[in-house]
Protein backbone atom coordinates (compact mmCIF):
# COMPACT_ATOMS: atom_id res chain seq x y z
CA UNK A 1 0.00 0.00 0.00
CA UNK A 2 2.53 2.10 0.86
CA UNK A 3 4.37 1.77 -2.45
CA UNK A 4 0.92 2.08 -4.18
CA UNK A 5 0.29 5.83 -2.37
CA UNK A 6 3.45 7.40 -3.10
CA UNK A 7 3.24 6.50 -6.65
CA UNK A 8 0.43 7.92 -7.23
CA UNK A 9 1.61 10.94 -5.02
CA UNK A 10 4.17 11.69 -8.25
CA UNK A 11 0.50 11.68 -10.97
CA UNK A 12 -2.28 12.98 -9.63
CA UNK A 13 -3.94 13.83 -12.73
CA UNK A 14 -6.67 15.14 -11.25
CA UNK A 15 -5.11 18.04 -10.34
CA UNK A 16 -3.90 21.76 -11.40
CA UNK A 17 -0.13 21.55 -10.47
CA UNK A 18 -0.20 25.13 -10.03
CA UNK A 19 -2.34 24.96 -6.65
CA UNK A 20 -0.61 24.60 -3.66
CA UNK A 21 -3.70 21.64 -1.27
CA UNK A 22 -3.22 22.07 2.37
CA UNK A 23 -4.82 20.55 5.21
CA UNK A 24 -6.15 22.44 8.09
CA UNK A 25 -8.04 20.43 11.05
CA UNK A 26 -11.28 22.86 11.45
CA UNK A 27 -13.20 25.85 9.84
CA UNK A 28 -11.50 29.01 10.70
CA UNK A 29 -13.94 30.78 13.73
CA UNK A 30 -14.05 34.06 11.44
CA UNK A 31 -12.21 35.33 8.36
CA UNK A 32 -12.64 38.80 9.80
CA UNK A 33 -9.22 39.30 10.96
CA UNK A 34 -10.35 41.70 13.66
CA UNK A 35 -12.73 39.48 15.30
CA UNK A 36 -10.73 36.01 14.73
CA UNK A 37 -9.16 34.32 17.74
CA UNK A 38 -7.71 30.92 16.09
CA UNK A 39 -4.64 29.85 14.33
CA UNK A 40 -6.46 28.52 11.82
CA UNK A 41 -7.69 32.00 11.16
CA UNK A 42 -4.14 33.38 11.30
CA UNK A 43 -2.79 30.55 8.91
CA UNK A 44 -5.17 31.78 6.53
CA UNK A 45 -5.36 35.23 6.49
CA UNK A 46 -1.19 35.66 6.46
CA UNK A 47 -1.80 34.90 2.35
CA UNK A 48 -5.10 37.80 2.22
CA UNK A 49 -3.39 40.53 4.64
CA UNK A 50 -0.36 42.57 4.41
CA UNK A 51 0.42 44.81 7.36
CA UNK A 52 2.59 48.40 7.50
CA UNK A 53 5.51 46.64 8.38
CA UNK A 54 6.61 42.66 8.74
CA UNK A 55 9.46 40.91 10.32
CA UNK A 56 12.49 39.63 8.26
CA UNK A 57 12.14 35.91 8.69
CA UNK A 58 15.80 35.93 9.71
CA UNK A 59 16.97 38.34 11.77
CA UNK A 60 13.28 39.24 13.16
CA UNK A 61 14.01 43.27 12.85
CA UNK A 62 10.48 44.95 11.30
CA UNK A 63 10.97 45.53 7.71
CA UNK A 64 8.96 47.66 4.72
CA UNK A 65 5.73 46.04 3.46
CA UNK A 66 2.31 48.37 2.95
CA UNK A 67 4.83 51.58 4.28
CA UNK A 68 7.68 52.10 2.83
CA UNK A 69 9.40 53.83 5.40
CA UNK A 70 8.08 55.24 9.01
CA UNK A 71 9.40 58.21 11.41
CA UNK A 72 9.40 57.75 15.64
CA UNK A 73 9.74 60.49 17.20
CA UNK A 74 12.12 61.49 20.28
CA UNK A 75 10.35 60.74 23.01
CA UNK A 76 9.07 57.32 21.46
CA UNK A 77 5.42 58.46 21.72
CA UNK A 78 4.95 59.31 17.83
CA UNK A 79 4.61 56.66 14.70
CA UNK A 80 4.52 58.15 11.71
CA UNK A 81 4.30 55.48 8.50
CA UNK A 82 4.78 56.56 5.02
CA UNK A 83 2.00 54.35 2.78
CA UNK A 84 3.14 52.82 -0.48
CA UNK A 85 1.38 54.53 -3.30
CA UNK A 86 0.57 51.50 -5.49
CA UNK A 87 -1.62 49.54 -3.06
CA UNK A 88 -4.86 48.36 -4.25
CA UNK A 89 -7.48 46.34 -1.88
CA UNK A 90 -8.59 43.28 -3.94
CA UNK A 91 -11.46 45.08 -5.31
CA UNK A 92 -8.80 47.63 -7.25
CA UNK A 93 -10.37 50.13 -4.64
CA UNK A 94 -6.77 52.27 -3.15
CA UNK A 95 -5.84 51.50 -0.05
CA UNK A 96 -5.09 54.83 1.73
CA UNK A 97 -4.97 56.02 5.42
CA UNK A 98 -8.64 56.34 6.00
CA UNK A 99 -8.39 52.43 6.38
CA UNK A 100 -5.96 52.59 9.21
CA UNK A 101 -7.91 55.04 10.70
CA UNK A 102 -11.41 53.10 10.12
CA UNK A 103 -9.68 49.99 12.23
CA UNK A 104 -8.61 51.37 14.54
CA UNK A 105 -11.69 53.13 15.58
CA UNK A 106 -13.66 49.76 15.15
CA UNK A 107 -10.92 47.78 16.85
CA UNK A 108 -11.35 50.44 19.63
CA UNK A 109 -15.10 50.50 19.61
CA UNK A 110 -17.38 49.49 22.69
CA UNK A 111 -19.50 47.59 20.30
CA UNK A 112 -16.88 45.18 18.90
CA UNK A 113 -16.20 41.99 20.26
CA UNK A 114 -12.31 41.99 20.49
CA UNK A 115 -11.21 41.93 23.44
CA UNK A 116 -8.24 40.07 22.86
CA UNK A 117 -7.23 42.88 20.96
CA UNK A 118 -7.89 46.41 22.23
CA UNK A 119 -5.63 45.81 25.48
CA UNK A 120 -2.87 45.86 22.35
CA UNK A 121 -3.70 49.35 21.67
CA UNK A 122 -5.62 50.91 24.70
CA UNK A 123 -2.26 52.99 25.12
CA UNK A 124 -3.05 54.91 21.19
CA UNK A 125 -4.09 58.50 22.15
CA UNK A 126 -5.31 58.81 18.60
CA UNK A 127 -4.60 57.47 15.07
CA UNK A 128 -4.93 60.44 12.12
CA UNK A 129 -4.37 60.22 8.26
CA UNK A 130 -2.39 63.22 7.82
CA UNK A 131 -2.35 62.98 4.28
CA UNK A 132 -3.92 59.78 2.11
CA UNK A 133 -0.63 58.00 2.07
CA UNK A 134 0.59 59.24 5.59
CA UNK A 135 -0.63 57.78 9.09
CA UNK A 136 -0.10 58.86 12.34
CA UNK A 137 -0.13 56.90 15.83
CA UNK A 138 0.26 58.88 19.36
CA UNK A 139 0.82 57.11 22.26
CA UNK A 140 -0.87 58.42 25.85
CA UNK A 141 2.93 56.72 26.74
CA UNK A 142 5.79 54.39 25.73
CA UNK A 143 5.43 51.09 25.34
CA UNK A 144 8.06 48.69 24.45
CA UNK A 145 5.69 46.68 21.25
CA UNK A 146 4.73 50.32 19.89
CA UNK A 147 6.32 49.28 16.71
CA UNK A 148 5.04 46.29 16.23
CA UNK A 149 1.74 46.55 17.88
CA UNK A 150 0.80 50.17 15.37
CA UNK A 151 2.60 48.54 12.29
CA UNK A 152 1.46 44.64 12.44
CA UNK A 153 -2.65 46.33 13.11
CA UNK A 154 -4.72 44.11 11.02
CA UNK A 155 -6.86 46.46 8.23
CA UNK A 156 -9.90 46.36 6.38
CA UNK A 157 -11.43 48.23 4.13
CA UNK A 158 -13.53 51.46 5.06
CA UNK A 159 -15.62 50.70 1.87
CA UNK A 160 -16.29 46.77 2.67
CA UNK A 161 -17.09 47.29 6.46
CA UNK A 162 -17.84 51.13 6.84
CA UNK A 163 -21.50 50.91 6.23
CA UNK A 164 -22.88 51.66 9.54
CA UNK A 165 -24.14 47.95 10.01
CA UNK A 166 -23.19 45.22 13.12
CA UNK A 167 -19.56 44.86 12.71
CA UNK A 168 -19.63 41.68 14.82
CA UNK A 169 -22.16 40.64 12.54
CA UNK A 170 -21.75 41.96 9.37
CA UNK A 171 -22.35 39.78 6.19
CA UNK A 172 -18.52 40.41 4.62
CA UNK A 173 -17.69 38.61 7.64
CA UNK A 174 -16.87 35.62 5.82
CA UNK A 175 -15.31 37.26 2.84
CA UNK A 176 -13.11 40.32 3.41
CA UNK A 177 -11.09 41.84 0.94
CA UNK A 178 -7.49 42.23 1.79
CA UNK A 179 -3.96 43.61 0.25
CA UNK A 180 -1.94 40.75 0.08
CA UNK A 181 -1.11 38.70 -2.16
CA UNK A 182 -4.46 36.23 -2.46
CA UNK A 183 -7.88 36.89 -1.94
CA UNK A 184 -10.51 34.55 -0.72
CA UNK A 185 -12.74 33.25 -3.37
CA UNK A 186 -14.86 30.50 -1.60
CA UNK A 187 -15.61 29.11 1.86
CA UNK A 188 -17.59 25.46 2.13
CA UNK A 189 -18.15 25.44 5.38
CA UNK A 190 -16.68 22.02 6.15
CA UNK A 191 -15.07 21.39 3.24
CA UNK A 192 -12.75 23.42 2.01
CA UNK A 193 -11.36 27.92 1.45
CA UNK A 194 -10.67 28.59 -1.77
CA UNK A 195 -8.07 31.61 -2.62
CA UNK A 196 -7.12 33.09 -5.58
CA UNK A 197 -4.22 35.36 -6.96
CA UNK A 198 -5.01 39.01 -6.03
CA UNK A 199 -4.80 40.40 -9.70
CA UNK A 200 -4.31 44.23 -7.70
CA UNK A 201 -1.43 42.86 -5.79
CA UNK A 202 1.08 45.40 -5.57
CA UNK A 203 4.37 43.13 -5.17
CA UNK A 204 6.10 39.91 -6.81
CA UNK A 205 3.30 37.90 -8.58
CA UNK A 206 2.89 34.61 -6.28
CA UNK A 207 3.73 31.10 -6.88
CA UNK A 208 0.34 29.73 -6.53
CA UNK A 209 -2.58 30.03 -8.73
CA UNK A 210 -4.38 29.02 -6.32
CA UNK A 211 -4.34 27.95 -2.71
CA UNK A 212 -7.27 25.25 -1.29
CA UNK A 213 -7.48 24.56 2.75
CA UNK A 214 -8.44 21.54 2.40
CA UNK A 215 -10.41 20.91 6.03
CA UNK A 216 -9.60 17.28 7.34
CA UNK A 217 -9.77 17.18 10.81
CA UNK A 218 -8.23 13.58 10.98
CA UNK A 219 -4.51 13.24 10.46
CA UNK A 220 -4.39 9.87 9.49
CA UNK A 221 -6.73 10.56 6.87
CA UNK A 222 -5.05 13.81 5.79
CA UNK A 223 -1.85 11.88 5.90
CA UNK A 224 -3.00 8.99 3.49
CA UNK A 225 -4.47 11.62 0.76
CA UNK A 226 -0.93 13.54 1.18
CA UNK A 227 0.84 10.15 -0.42
CA UNK A 228 -1.85 9.76 -2.71
CA UNK A 229 -0.88 13.57 -3.83
CA UNK A 230 -4.37 14.64 -3.30
CA UNK A 231 -2.96 17.07 -1.02
CA UNK A 232 0.69 19.03 -0.67
CA UNK A 233 1.58 19.48 3.14
CA UNK A 234 0.34 18.36 5.87
CA UNK A 235 1.22 17.98 9.59
CA UNK A 236 2.45 15.22 11.02
CA UNK A 237 2.08 13.67 14.40
CA UNK A 238 5.00 12.37 16.14
CA UNK A 239 3.99 9.07 15.90
CA UNK A 240 3.92 9.94 11.71
CA UNK A 241 7.26 11.83 11.60
CA UNK A 242 9.08 8.97 13.52
CA UNK A 243 8.22 5.44 12.50
CA UNK A 244 5.78 6.27 9.50
CA UNK A 245 8.09 8.83 6.87
CA UNK A 246 11.48 6.96 7.41
CA UNK A 247 10.95 4.85 4.25
CA UNK A 248 13.60 5.74 1.35
CA UNK A 249 10.49 6.12 -1.14
CA UNK A 250 8.75 8.46 0.85
CA UNK A 251 11.81 10.42 1.59
CA UNK A 252 12.70 10.68 -2.28
CA UNK A 253 8.82 12.10 -2.57
CA UNK A 254 8.44 14.59 0.56
CA UNK A 255 10.50 16.91 2.55
CA UNK A 256 10.75 16.43 6.28
CA UNK A 257 10.79 19.42 8.62
CA UNK A 258 10.74 20.03 11.85
CA UNK A 259 11.29 23.68 13.66
CA UNK A 260 10.60 25.63 16.62
CA UNK A 261 8.18 28.53 17.22
CA UNK A 262 6.95 30.20 20.17
CA UNK A 263 4.19 28.17 21.53
CA UNK A 264 2.76 26.00 24.02
CA UNK A 265 0.54 23.41 25.53
CA UNK A 266 -1.68 23.26 28.74
CA UNK A 267 -3.79 22.43 30.73
CA UNK A 268 -6.58 25.33 31.85
CA UNK A 269 -8.09 25.10 35.48
CA UNK A 270 -10.98 27.19 35.85
CA UNK A 271 -10.48 29.12 39.09
CA UNK A 272 -14.11 29.94 39.77
CA UNK A 273 -14.53 25.75 40.84
CA UNK A 274 -13.54 25.92 44.47
CA UNK A 275 -11.52 22.70 43.87
CA UNK A 276 -8.95 24.72 41.56
CA UNK A 277 -9.40 27.87 43.68
CA UNK A 278 -6.22 26.70 45.73
CA UNK A 279 -2.79 27.23 44.15
CA UNK A 280 -1.60 24.43 46.31
CA UNK A 281 -4.74 22.34 45.26
CA UNK A 282 -3.30 23.28 41.57
CA UNK A 283 0.53 22.15 41.76
CA UNK A 284 -1.00 19.06 43.13
CA UNK A 285 -2.91 18.52 40.08
CA UNK A 286 0.42 19.31 38.15
CA UNK A 287 2.31 16.96 40.25
CA UNK A 288 -0.13 14.04 38.49
CA UNK A 289 0.74 14.65 35.35
CA UNK A 290 3.45 12.36 34.08
CA UNK A 291 5.08 15.00 31.49
CA UNK A 292 7.88 12.55 31.10
CA UNK A 293 6.43 9.41 30.32
CA UNK A 294 3.54 11.69 27.98
CA UNK A 295 6.39 13.33 25.88
CA UNK A 296 8.51 10.18 25.91
CA UNK A 297 5.23 7.54 24.80
CA UNK A 298 2.82 9.76 23.10
CA UNK A 299 5.41 12.93 21.68
CA UNK A 300 8.07 10.34 20.85
CA UNK A 301 10.85 12.83 22.72
CA UNK A 302 10.37 16.03 19.93
CA UNK A 303 8.80 17.84 22.64
CA UNK A 304 9.97 20.29 25.54
CA UNK A 305 8.86 20.71 28.97
CA UNK A 306 7.83 24.41 30.35
CA UNK A 307 6.97 26.09 33.13
CA UNK A 308 5.45 29.52 32.16
CA UNK A 309 3.67 31.48 29.80
CA UNK A 310 6.86 32.43 28.04
CA UNK A 311 9.05 30.78 25.27
CA UNK A 312 11.21 27.78 26.35
CA UNK A 313 13.76 29.02 23.52
CA UNK A 314 13.57 32.22 24.29
CA UNK A 315 16.24 35.15 26.92
CA UNK A 316 13.03 36.03 29.14
CA UNK A 317 12.14 32.22 30.15
CA UNK A 318 13.96 31.14 33.55
CA UNK A 319 15.23 27.87 32.83
CA UNK A 320 16.66 27.66 36.68
CA UNK A 321 12.92 26.66 37.14
CA UNK A 322 12.17 22.99 36.57
CA UNK A 323 9.57 21.39 35.73
CA UNK A 324 7.37 20.22 38.79
CA UNK A 325 8.16 15.87 39.20
CA UNK A 326 5.29 13.68 38.82
CA UNK A 327 4.92 13.02 42.38
CA UNK A 328 1.61 11.60 43.11
CA UNK A 329 2.38 10.75 46.85
CA UNK A 330 3.49 14.44 48.18
CA UNK A 331 0.04 15.22 45.58
CA UNK A 332 -1.97 13.10 48.01
CA UNK A 333 -0.44 15.16 50.70
CA UNK A 334 -1.66 18.61 49.59
CA UNK A 335 -5.10 17.18 48.98
CA UNK A 336 -5.17 15.55 52.65
CA UNK A 337 -3.90 19.09 54.18
CA UNK A 338 -6.60 20.82 52.06
CA UNK A 339 -9.62 18.42 53.71
CA UNK A 340 -10.09 15.85 50.62
CA UNK A 341 -9.88 12.66 52.21
CA UNK A 342 -11.63 9.37 51.05
CA UNK A 343 -14.17 9.43 54.08
CA UNK A 344 -16.54 6.68 52.37
CA UNK A 345 -14.55 4.23 50.82
CA UNK A 346 -15.68 4.59 47.31
CA UNK A 347 -11.84 5.40 45.92
CA UNK A 348 -12.97 8.93 45.47
CA UNK A 349 -11.89 11.71 48.03
CA UNK A 350 -14.51 13.90 49.08
CA UNK A 351 -14.57 17.18 51.34
CA UNK A 352 -18.17 18.01 53.41
CA UNK A 353 -19.85 15.35 51.04
CA UNK A 354 -18.83 16.64 47.58
CA UNK A 355 -16.88 14.37 45.32
CA UNK A 356 -13.43 15.30 43.68
CA UNK A 357 -14.93 15.15 40.38
CA UNK A 358 -14.58 17.44 37.04
CA UNK A 359 -14.45 17.33 33.64
CA UNK A 360 -11.77 17.61 31.25
CA UNK A 361 -12.86 19.36 27.66
CA UNK A 362 -10.73 19.56 24.42
CA UNK A 363 -11.38 20.06 21.13
CA UNK A 364 -13.00 16.79 18.88
CA UNK A 365 -9.63 17.46 16.13
CA UNK A 366 -6.81 17.52 18.74
CA UNK A 367 -6.14 13.50 18.57
CA UNK A 368 -2.92 14.19 21.20
CA UNK A 369 -6.00 15.94 23.23
CA UNK A 370 -7.73 13.17 23.49
CA UNK A 371 -4.90 10.78 24.20
CA UNK A 372 -3.68 13.36 26.72
CA UNK A 373 -7.22 13.28 28.51
CA UNK A 374 -7.94 9.52 28.42
CA UNK A 375 -4.57 8.93 29.95
CA UNK A 376 -5.36 11.48 32.71
CA UNK A 377 -8.50 10.33 33.57
CA UNK A 378 -7.07 6.58 34.24
CA UNK A 379 -4.36 8.41 36.50
CA UNK A 380 -6.32 10.73 38.19
CA UNK A 381 -8.61 7.84 38.77
CA UNK A 382 -6.17 6.17 40.79
CA UNK A 383 -5.37 9.09 42.87
CA UNK A 384 -8.90 9.45 44.46
CA UNK A 385 -10.35 11.91 41.52
CA UNK A 386 -13.02 11.49 38.97
CA UNK A 387 -12.58 12.71 36.03
CA UNK A 388 -15.22 12.92 33.10
CA UNK A 389 -14.38 13.80 29.27
CA UNK A 390 -16.37 16.35 27.06
CA UNK A 391 -15.41 16.36 23.44
CA UNK A 392 -16.59 18.98 21.70
CA UNK A 393 -16.01 20.33 17.85
CA UNK A 394 -13.95 23.50 17.56
CA UNK A 395 -16.88 26.15 17.28
CA UNK A 396 -18.85 24.78 20.46
CA UNK A 397 -15.24 24.03 22.45
CA UNK A 398 -14.55 27.99 21.55
CA UNK A 399 -17.95 29.08 22.36
CA UNK A 400 -17.50 27.30 26.08
CA UNK A 401 -14.18 28.91 26.73
CA UNK A 402 -15.44 32.39 25.60
CA UNK A 403 -18.67 31.74 28.14
CA UNK A 404 -16.17 30.01 31.14
CA UNK A 405 -18.15 27.23 30.79
CA UNK A 406 -15.77 24.50 31.69
CA UNK A 407 -13.87 22.78 34.71
CA UNK A 408 -10.77 21.88 32.96
CA UNK A 409 -9.42 22.18 29.37
CA UNK A 410 -6.44 20.91 26.97
CA UNK A 411 -4.98 23.80 24.18
CA UNK A 412 -2.23 25.29 23.70
CA UNK A 413 -1.00 28.99 22.92
CA UNK A 414 1.36 30.73 19.72
CA UNK A 415 2.88 33.27 20.82
CA UNK A 416 4.85 36.59 18.98
CA UNK A 417 8.83 36.31 19.18
CA UNK A 418 8.39 38.95 22.06
CA UNK A 419 5.48 38.30 24.31
CA UNK A 420 3.46 40.37 26.16
CA UNK A 421 1.37 38.94 28.98
CA UNK A 422 -1.48 41.34 29.95
CA UNK A 423 -3.68 39.65 27.16
CA UNK A 424 -3.85 36.01 28.57
CA UNK A 425 -2.90 37.26 32.28
CA UNK A 426 -3.88 40.51 33.37
CA UNK A 427 -6.76 40.33 35.87
CA UNK A 428 -8.27 43.03 33.72
CA UNK A 429 -8.96 40.62 31.26
CA UNK A 430 -10.91 37.94 33.13
CA UNK A 431 -14.58 39.21 32.08
CA UNK A 432 -14.13 39.56 28.12
CA UNK A 433 -10.52 38.83 27.59
CA UNK A 434 -8.26 35.89 26.82
CA UNK A 435 -7.57 35.39 31.24
CA UNK A 436 -10.88 32.34 30.71
CA UNK A 437 -9.44 30.85 33.87
CA UNK A 438 -10.20 33.84 35.76
CA UNK A 439 -6.51 33.56 37.45
CA UNK A 440 -5.59 36.87 39.50
CA UNK A 441 -2.58 38.17 41.04
CA UNK A 442 -2.00 41.55 41.80
CA UNK A 443 1.85 41.26 41.80
CA UNK A 444 1.61 40.00 38.57
CA UNK A 445 -0.74 42.87 37.34
CA UNK A 446 2.05 45.04 37.88
CA UNK A 447 4.48 43.47 36.93
CA UNK A 448 2.73 42.79 33.43
CA UNK A 449 1.87 46.61 33.56
CA UNK A 450 5.47 47.93 34.59
CA UNK A 451 7.25 45.14 31.60
CA UNK A 452 5.19 47.37 28.64
CA UNK A 453 6.61 50.48 29.70
CA UNK A 454 10.53 49.08 29.96
CA UNK A 455 12.30 49.73 26.85
CA UNK A 456 15.30 48.78 27.96
CA UNK A 457 16.14 45.10 27.23
CA UNK A 458 18.10 43.43 30.02
CA UNK A 459 15.45 45.06 32.42
CA UNK A 460 12.39 43.82 31.06
CA UNK A 461 13.97 40.36 31.08
CA UNK A 462 14.36 40.83 34.60
CA UNK A 463 11.03 41.53 35.09
CA UNK A 464 10.05 38.48 33.15
CA UNK A 465 11.98 36.36 35.47
CA UNK A 466 10.01 37.57 38.36
CA UNK A 467 6.95 36.82 36.44
CA UNK A 468 7.91 33.16 35.35
CA UNK A 469 8.89 32.57 39.16
CA UNK A 470 4.80 33.85 40.27
CA UNK A 471 3.73 31.72 37.45
CA UNK A 472 6.00 28.74 38.68
CA UNK A 473 4.10 29.05 42.24
CA UNK A 474 1.01 29.73 41.02
CA UNK A 475 0.42 27.00 38.43
CA UNK A 476 -2.53 29.10 36.92
CA UNK A 477 -2.25 26.62 34.14
CA UNK A 478 -0.44 22.68 34.09
CA UNK A 479 2.31 24.29 31.76
CA UNK A 480 3.00 20.72 29.58
CA UNK A 481 4.83 21.01 26.33
CA UNK A 482 6.30 23.61 23.91
CA UNK A 483 5.79 21.09 20.46
CA UNK A 484 7.86 21.24 17.18
CA UNK A 485 5.83 21.94 14.03
CA UNK A 486 6.08 18.79 12.05
CA UNK A 487 5.54 19.05 8.56
CA UNK A 488 5.47 16.41 5.55
CA UNK A 489 5.55 18.57 2.13
CA UNK A 490 5.42 18.05 -1.86
CA UNK A 491 8.54 17.38 -3.69
CA UNK A 492 6.82 19.45 -6.43
CA UNK A 493 8.67 22.74 -4.32
CA UNK A 494 12.24 23.57 -4.67
CA UNK A 495 13.61 26.47 -2.92
CA UNK A 496 12.44 25.48 0.45
CA UNK A 497 13.92 26.99 3.23
CA UNK A 498 13.63 26.69 6.83
CA UNK A 499 13.81 30.40 8.39
CA UNK A 500 13.41 31.35 12.00
CA UNK A 501 9.84 32.41 11.60
CA UNK A 502 9.23 29.09 9.37
CA UNK A 503 8.60 28.35 6.64
CA UNK A 504 8.00 31.06 3.57
CA UNK A 505 5.85 29.84 0.65
CA UNK A 506 6.89 33.34 -1.89
CA UNK A 507 10.01 31.72 -2.07
CA UNK A 508 8.98 28.18 -3.64
CA UNK A 509 9.14 27.35 -6.86
CA UNK A 510 7.27 24.77 -8.59
CA UNK A 511 8.95 22.02 -10.51
CA UNK A 512 8.38 21.19 -13.89
CA UNK A 513 9.61 18.29 -14.91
Amino acid sequence: MLCLALSAACSNADRNPDDFVVQISADPDSMNPILSQDSISDKISEFIFDSLLDRDKDTLEMIPQLAEKYEISPDGLVYKYYLRKDVKWSDGSPFTADDIVFSFETIMSPKTACAHLKVYYADIKSVKAITPHIVEYVFSRRYFKALEVSSSMRILSKKQFGDGSDFNTHKENRMPMGTGPYLLKKWDTGRRLVLVRNPYYYGEKPPFSEIIFKIIPDNSIAFQLLKKGEVDMVNLRPIQWERQTDSEKFNDNFYKIKYFLPNYSYIAWNHKKEIFADKEMRKALTMLVNRKQIIDKLLFGESVEVTASLYVMGPDYDSSLQPYPYDPENAKKIFESKGWKDTDGDGILDKNGKKFSFSFMYAAHSKMSERLATIMKEDFKKRGIEVGIERLEWGSFLKRVDERNFDALILGWSMPFESDLYQVWHSSQIKDGSNFVSYSNPELDRLIEAVRLELDYKKRTEIYRKIHRIMYEDQPYTFLFCNPTLVALSKRFDNVKVHKTGLDYREWVIRRD
